[in-house]
């Protein structure tokens, strides 16, 4: 895949984040691990969570939010976890 592809999984992705408000979730590094799947960079703060989607599902609105409801579910739970371990140390 080319750079081009990956950015416009990129900025795809970004838009189907905003359209769930999820203004609070940036996308950095997008990379084709085969044919059918991308890892793509997750950001919350200073929270960096990597997810493999479906290439196949990022064309479809619907297949695209059920993927990404999955990987923020991973983020939310990683933000969560980093929170419990902060609050341990004080």
């Amino acid at each position: 895949m080319a750079a081009s592809e990956e950015e416009k999984y990129r900025k795809l992705l970004i838009q189907y984040l905003r359209d769930l408000g999820r203004d609070d979730i940036d996308v950095g590094h997008v990379e084709e691990l085969d044919q059918s799947r991308l890892r793509v960079e997750f950001i919350k703060g200073s929270i960096h969570h990597e997810a493999e989607l479906p290439v196949s599902g990022l064309e479809d609105p619907e297949q695209a939010r059920m993927a990404l409801n999955v990987a923020l579910l991973r983020l939310s739970k990683a933000v969560e976890k980093r929170h419990i371990e902060a609050a341990k140390q004080d």
